[in-house]
């Protein structure tokens, strides 16, 4: 008897231990998501070149719409050596980001950046080279968008560069559930490429819409950001800045819209650039800002039913098998211990 009732508790042991490491077969983290970073370099012909520019100031300005992302990135950058300076920079198509100390791995998705703009020293750049014609050249070029630029020794140079991301198929995965929601990444950690420090730098995220604070479903780091209610802006400053992945930045937010059209959104791009523009050179300074402390973005908030029902049945039918042949037999021995008892 004693014997039945270790093997039931030894099968249901093993059940649970079965449960809990097919429940994380599925890999964490953010997917699909509209993001970028600091342009950085491309080619490895270029190395030599990496720690004679020093980016002097950056700053970013987002507007958080209903699936997709306006952005603006200004950079002041001056070339500290006596060298004038040529270097291959842009934007990569995909990428994948640790997420620091959260031990998530966030995909990074930038096949939406489109209608990308670029100034430098407010003149605009006419020779971008898109994914697809860096195939043609050599391999680390085949997933960038890049432009050439020259430093003046001494000289700071202005690059301000202007897209729109879709943030509308992102999804956040832990374990087998999915959130499908809203998510913005900004890697401050493709700085690190350029002369150290960044010495200032300032990242405002305008929430549009209709959006509040309480539309933010998530934000890392936690507790970097000051809030605006009345704008609707999170803000964060940062001087003498050695940037890692502990410094990359993700939003989530909203819901995702099944009807959502980006090509729409892509026929008003000279509208949304113009906002954009007005809200990068908004004096925030006379705004009352307050810290705010956001949830993490990485787990999600919902529940699979469909894999709770999954694994009731994994579990339960064997679990009620095994209960009635515990019981029948406890039965039984019961039953012929009285028999035996009347018997005698």
């Amino acid at each position: 008897m004693r014997h039945s009732l270790k093997i039931v508790f030894s099968v249901c042991l093993i059940s649970l231990i079965s449960n809990s490491v097919c429940a994380n077969s599925a890999q964490p983290g953010i997917w699909n998501a509209g993001g970028t970073g600091t342009f950085s370099f491309l080619y490895p012909n270029d190395s030599m070149n990496f720690q004679k520019v020093q980016m002097v100031d950056e700053k970013v300005s987002v507007q958080l719409y209903s699936g997709y992302a306006v952005v603006k990135g200004t950079y002041f950058l001056v070339n500290q050596s006596h060298d004038t300076v040529k270097i291959h920079a842009g934007y990569p198509v995909n990428s994948f980001h640790d997420f620091g100390k959260s031990h998530y791995l966030t995909g990074i998705h930038f096949d939406s950046l489109s209608q990308l703009r670029v100034k430098v020293n407010h003149l605009e750049v006419k020779d971008i080279l898109k994914p697809i014609d860096n195939e043609k050249l050599e391999q680390f070029g085949k997933n960038w968008y890049t432009w050439v630029t020259t430093f003046i020794p001494g000289d700071t140079t202005v690059v301000e560069v202007y897209f729109l991301m879709n943030t509308n198929d992102a999804a956040v995965s832990q374990g087998y559930n999915r959130d499908h929601i809203n998510a913005f990444l900004y890697i401050l950690e493709t700085g690190a490429n350029w002369m150290q420090p960044v010495k200032r730098g300032e990242v405002r995220i305008q929430l549009m819409d209709g959006f509040t604070l309480k539309n933010v479903v998530g934000g890392s780091p936690d507790s970097i950001f000051q809030w605006n209610e009345q704008r609707g802006i999170l803000l964060y400053r940062f001087e003498n800045l050695f940037p890692t992945e502990d410094n990359n930045i993700v939003i989530t937010y909203g819901q995702d819209d099944k009807t959502f059209d980006f090509s729409a959104v892509v026929t008003v791009a000279d509208n949304l650039f113009r906002e954009i523009e007005n809200f990068s050179g908004t004096d925030l300074s006379r705004l009352e800002f307050k810290s705010v402390t956001l949830e993490t973005p990485f787990i999600t908030r919902s529940t699979n039913v469909f894999m709770i029902v999954f694994w009731s049945v994994i579990i339960g039918l064997p679990l009620i098998f095994f209960l009635i042949i515990f019981f029948g037999v406890r039965y039984l021995v019961r039953r012929s211990r009285r028999q035996r008892e009347m018997e005698s």
